[in-house]
Order: C-alpha cells, then sequence, then structure tokens
C-alpha cells in the first residue's frame, strides 16, 4: 500500500512540474512564428507581463513541491492549487486576450490541452493522497451535502436582494457556507465552499464558467479561512457562550469576508475593466450589508452551535 501511495506521489509530482515546464515551451503562435510562454507572459519583446498567467503556471510547481516536502497538509493544499491551475489554464484564452491582445495571438492547442490535462490528473492524484491521510467521514459528506443545499436555497431569487447590473446580491448564502468552514475545516471548507458550491451556483447564475475562477471559487473559497480558527471557537473545554470565542468568531469572519472582497475587486478589474477603487465600492455595496447580516446571525447562533458541537462529537465518538 505505502508503495502504491509513493508511486501517485511522484506521478502528481511530476505531473506538476510537467505543467510549469509549459511556461518555457512554444505556448502563443501569430501567424508567421511560435513563442515560448515565457516571452509573452513575462513581457519581453512588444508583450505586456502579464500576471494572472505567471501565476497559473505557477501554481502546480507549487503544489509539486508540496508534495515533495510531505508537510501536514500538502496533499490537501496542492488538490487545491492543481484544480485552481486547471481551471486558470481553461481560462487563459480570455485571461491573456485582455492583457495581450492587441498581439492577435492564439494559444497553441496541443501544448494548452496537455496542460489541463496534467493539471486536473495531478489533482485528482493529489486528492486520492489527500483523502488516504484525511478522508471524509460519512458523516462529513451528508454534512456537507446539507449546509450547501441550504446556501444553494438561500441564493435562489426572492431569498435574496439583487444589486447592480454586473451581479451580487445581499442574502443569507453566507450562513451554512461559514457553519460548514467552521465545523469541518479550511480545506474541507474550501472544498465545500468554493468547489462544490461555488461551482453549482456558477451554473445556476448563468453568468458563464468564465467568471468562475475569482467571483466563484476564489470568492466562496475565502469563506474557509474561518475554518482556521474553528480549534480557538470550538474549542473542547467550551461547553457555552463566551467573549474569548465570540471575538475569535467575528474577527474570523470578518477575514473571510475580506478575502471574499478582494477576490470579487479583482474580478471586477479583470472583467469589466473597472478601477481598483471603482470595483472595490461597488462590491463593497452588497458584501458588506451581507456581511453584517451574516454576523449578527452567527453570533445570536454562537451559543447554539457551541452545543451542537459538543453533542455531535459526542455522539460519533460514542
Amino acid at each position: 500500500m505505502d508503495k502504491t501511495v509513493n508511486i501517485i506521489r511522484y506521478v502528481a509530482i511530476g505531473s506538476g512540474y510537467l505543467i510549469a515546464l509549459f511556461f518555457f515551451l512554444p505556448l502563443y503562435a501569430d501567424a508567421d512564428q511560435a513563442f515560448v510562454g515565457v516571452q509573452i507572459i513575462l513581457g519581453f519583446g512588444v508583450a505586456n507581463f502579464d500576471i494572472f498567467s505567471f501565476l497559473t503556471f505557477l501554481l502546480p510547481a507549487i503544489g509539486s513541491t508540496l508534495l515533495l516536502l510531505k508537510l501536514k497538509y500538502s496533499e490537501s493544499i496542492a488538490t487545491l492549487l492543481f484544480l485552481l491551475a486547471g481551471f486558470a489554464l481553461i481560462m487563459l484564452p480570455d485571461f491573456a486576450g485582455f492583457v495581450n491582445g492587441d498581439l492577435a495571438l492564439s494559444l497553441i492547442k496541443t501544448s494548452h490541452v496537455a496542460s489541463i490535462m496534467f493539471s486536473f490528473m495531478a489533482a485528482l492524484l493529489a486528492l486520492i493522497l489527500a483523502n488516504a491521510k484525511h478522508a471524509f467521514t460519512t458523516y462529513q459528506i451528508v454534512e456537507m451535502a446539507m449546509l450547501v443545499s441550504l446556501a444553494v436555497v438561500f441564493d435562489l431569487p426572492g431569498l435574496k436582494i439583487r444589486i447592480g447590473a454586473a451581479g451580487g446580491s445581499i442574502g443569507l448564502t453566507m450562513v451554512p457556507l461559514l457553519i460548514l468552514a467552521l465545523r469541518q475545516g479550511p480545506i474541507k471548507g474550501f472544498i465545500g465552499c468554493g468547489i462544490v458550491y461555488g461551482f453549482a451556483t456558477c451554473v445556476l447564475d448563468g453568468w458563464g464558467l468564465v467568471y468562475y475562477p475569482f467571483d466563484y471559487l476564489l470568492g466562496y473559497g475565502s469563506l474557509a479561512l474561518l475554518g482556521i480558527f474553528s480549534p480557538l471557537i470550538f474549542n473542547p473545554n467550551i461547553t457555552k457562550f463566551n467573549v474569548k470565542g465570540m471575538l475569535f468568531l467575528i474577527l474570523g469572519i470578518f477575514i473571510s469576508i475580506v478575502g471574499r472582497l478582494l477576490a470579487a475587486t479583482l474580478s471586477g478589474i479583470i472583467y469589466y475593466q473597472y478601477t481598483f477603487w471603482a470595483s472595490l465600492l461597488y462590491n463593497i455595496s452588497y458584501i458588506l450589508p451581507s456581511a453584517g447580516i451574516v454576523l449578527v446571525v452567527l453570533v445570536a447562533l454562537y451559543d447554539p452551535l457551541i452545543r451542537a458541537d459538543r453533542l455531535l462529537n459526542q455522539r460519533l465518538e460514542s
């Protein structure tokens, strides 16, 4: 079994570094010649520096390095990095057009498709490694399904207030997602909030998958940051409401909301070509009121959540 796990690990590591290698291989072409990825992405010659494409090829290299180091959460983090790289590679033609559209470049199909294939293959292999190390229990899968479904319901028309023509709404959607992050921690919380819920609501909203990486995957995935504070909020020694735990809850919610705000702001800059301040103010207009509602609800639910967590843990251990 250990030998099989090691083989899977090394194949995942190799796949991640192969993706990064495409950065140094022919990736773009125009009517006359092919260009090495690094020429265009780093802005050599007449090209402009493309930070999005640069990060796209950097993420899998970081993921492979983490797998090589075998740190505590290496497998889970590598899975997320490979997935992010895969989705970013899919969107690469759209993003490249924003930065270097005037060069009339096109992606070389074989290089582009191969890098996407290796990215998702590496993500699958890393997920297998993560599952072997930190497997989902049946209870966690059911709990995630229930909370994600509740978030989808809260996002239905009539249960939220739409703001602006460019998207955004005020509602309770973030409440079950933040509870999911609290209950299952940052890694599994990201899978539930960013990957599962993010993809589902992106499809239901109908804006198109090109918006998935920032508004949905990173936007809702950032709510999983609250899970980092879970041991301080759901301390085994805490049996009821306490000020210290509530302060960590408020801090965690604040950091998570800021993460979502930054992702949405970046989306506005890239897709709608707003200035930083215009995009920030637009997204504040709906995220801040939602954050206020969510904060009040979760602070009110803090004591019941502590008691429920304690009761569930006792039943699962018995």
